[in-house]
């Protein structure tokens, strides 16, 4: 199977492009070959292009961020795979040394306190509203 790589993710509706998708099958291997990369928050690239990861033995997916709750509810088992290199989600194991240290997440006992900013553009001529900071 060829596609455009159009699809509908089941977690929130919205439409991804994976660009030209391939599906290629072997004796015991199927592959979905996507030309763009795509965050795999769930099984929507798989279902769009016919395949339900449920039918097979084994899935993998290099995501560190693919959710494990639309596949720990029937897997029978689950493994994370920290493969080192430069797209290891382990921010330690990239050796990191030229930034002013102690630094979150890199060293240990580092407090974090995230601060959400929101910001809003004029809209239909009114304009914005102080920037709203929650604490």
């Amino acid at each position: 199977m060829i596609s455009e790589g159009r699809f509908r993710s089941e977690s929130d509706g919205l439409v991804w492009s994976s660009g030209r998708t391939a599906v290629l099958k072997g004796d015991t291997v199927t592959v979905v070959a996507t030309s763009r990369p795509v965050m795999l928050f769930d099984r929507s690239l798989f279902l769009a292009h016919g395949q339900d990861p449920q039918a097979f033995d084994a899935v993998v997916v290099k995501s560190p961020h693919c959710e494990p709750r639309f596949f720990r509810d029937w897997a029978a088992r689950m493994v994370n795979v920290d493969a080192p290199g430069s797209t290891s989600a382990n921010l330690r194991s990239l050796g990191h040394t030229r930034c002013p240290r102690p630094i979150f997440p890199l060293d240990a006992d580092v407090p974090y306190a995230p601060r959400v900013e929101l910001y809003s553009r004029p809209r239909y001529g009114v304009l914005p509203t102080d920037t709203v900071v929650v604490r």
